[in-house]
């Protein structure tokens, strides 16, 4: 299990809790292959990273992203929180869908509905699972101050 988990900075703090790193290494890579596919998937980490402002996740999902496909002009509207109107339709949606989770703490059955019509129902509760098991990863991480090793800004562009 080591070897499975000691590769990312969640997987080596999980490590304090040998039975909580086999579930999480389990939940990680099963959510890596929903009916979502590779560039939501990354949306979702992206997001999620981008909420908690936790740059490790940031940096590594940022750099995964563009290798998918994701453009910059949707990852710099994650990151700067900018407006929606000008990106992918369904990348604009995951980033609403996310924003209003983890913002409003809620979905709105608008919101909701057209989620479930561009997604399916399957498709918005994995990328709920998606954005929930990333803003776990940050807690696990800002609990133990972790940093970018590569001495990477952080995300928000700023020094901390």
């Amino acid at each position: 299990m080591f070897d499975d988990v000691a590769n990312t900075a969640p997987g080596r703090v999980s490590l304090y809790s040998p039975p909580v790193a086999e579930s999480i290494r389990t939940l990680n890579s099963r959510l890596r292959s929903t009916v979502l596919g590779s560039q939501m998937f990354e949306v979702c980490a992206l997001v999620a990273a981008r909420e908690f402002d936790e740059d490790f996740e940031w940096t590594g999902h940022a750099a995964t992203a563009r290798r998918v496909g994701i453009s910059e002009k949707t990852i710099q509207a994650i990151q700067f929180n900018r407006e929606l109107k000008d990106l992918p339709p369904k990348e604009a949606l995951m980033i609403q869908f996310g924003r209003a989770l983890f913002r409003e703490h809620r979905v709105s059955s608008e919101l909701y509905a057209e989620i479930v019509k561009t997604f399916g129902q399957r498709g918005m509760a994995e990328a709920a699972w998606i954005m929930g098991d990333y803003a776990m990863a940050a807690v696990a991480l800002r609990a133990v101050d972790q940093r970018n090793p590569d001495g990477s800004l952080p995300l928000t562009g700023g020094s901390k």
